[in-house]
């Protein structure tokens, strides 16, 4: 966990979460120590993750929830006060997962969150997914490329231009940048431990980013990805040799790891297993600096043109 991210993070939250839900007003949120039973209870949701390595952050809200249009949308069913309150937990929850979800735009490897849970009338209400950061973008390893530079812009500005691509209404991506967002969304709901799909997804999104047609996808992607974010300064095509991982995952040529597996595929194959984890994390840099990079020129949609000069 990044403290200065953290601590960005809960001062955005009275401002950002109304944005991401307009059910939300009266934000409050802090580090607070839930009580023994709530404890337990988040601690048996995430076992396999270490509870001791993170602080609990307590989120208040007052949610509106207008009956009368809950009645007219359901052909006039009636609606008791417990299930009024699920739906007041769920507007909360899907806020708070949706903030979690763009934090890794604003906060590049910062914000790691177990698995939560909202609380209606001290009972447990509606749960909230777990977010993993990719925290490789924060503290590279030596094989990790540094390049493009990734780093904290502030959720406020990117709630804010996320709100001018059309990405908080709808549910399904229609324009490139939505589209290239949508690819996001699985990126970091796969988190860093499905390698392969996660590679899938960040390559998805930056064809759906710098690629047009069906044409030499291969070539536009590292053309394209050196005028958005300027040049890579050392000989080897990078870019390149991204897409041709990503082509052997895709098309079943790179070794492939089996579901639910429990042999360390590192110990038998360390320098493959490198190489691909180092691709993966270059993949979803190159995917967020785009997108940083959209946020901070405030660009919501584009095309792509191709230009040449010809002399006699």
């Amino acid at each position: 966990m990044d403290t200065s991210a953290i601590e960005s993070l809960l001062a955005c939250l009275p401002e950002v979460l109304p944005k991401l839900d307009s059910h939300l007003s009266r934000i409050a949120a802090g580090f607070e120590d839930p009580p023994d039973k709530l404890a337990d209870f988040l601690k048996e949701r995430n076992r396999s993750r270490a509870w001791k390595l993170h602080k609990c952050i307590s989120i208040t809200a007052l949610v509106s929830v207008d009956v009368e249009t809950l009645r007219a949308d359901n052909n006039g069913m009636e609606f008791d006060a417990d299930t009024v309150m699920s739906i007041a937990a769920l507007f909360l929850a899907g806020a708070i997962e949706k903030l979690l979800l763009i934090s890794e735009i604003a906060y590049p490897g910062g914000v790691d969150a177990l698995a939560g849970t909202t609380i209606v009338n001290d009972r447990i209400a509606q749960p909230i997914k777990e977010k993993g950061a990719f925290r490789t973008l924060h503290y590279p390893e030596p094989e990790d490329s540094c390049w493009p530079p990734v780093s904290h812009i502030g959720l406020s500005a990117v709630v804010d231009w996320l709100g001018r691509t059309g990405f908080l209404s709808g549910g399904l991506a229609i324009t490139r940048i939505q589209r290239v967002l949508a690819a996001y969304t699985h990126v970091i709901g796969l988190t860093s431990q499905r390698e392969g799909e996660v590679l899938f997804r960040a390559m998805q999104g930056l064809e759906a980013f710098y690629c047009e047609g069906t044409g030499d996808l291969r070539k536009q992607l590292a053309e394209k990805v050196e005028l958005w974010l300027g040049p890579w300064k050392k000989k080897k095509n990078i870019v390149g040799h991204l897409y041709d991982l990503r082509s052997k995952f895709v098309h079943g040529s790179a070794h492939l790891e089996y579901w639910n597996n429990y042999d360390d595929v590192w110990e038998e194959n360390e320098k493959g297993m490198t190489d691909f984890s180092a691709a993966v994390i270059f993949a979803v840099r190159l995917l967020i600096a785009s997108l940083q990079r959209c946020v901070q020129d405030g660009v919501t949609d584009f095309r792509w043109r191709y230009a040449i000069e010809t002399l006699g």
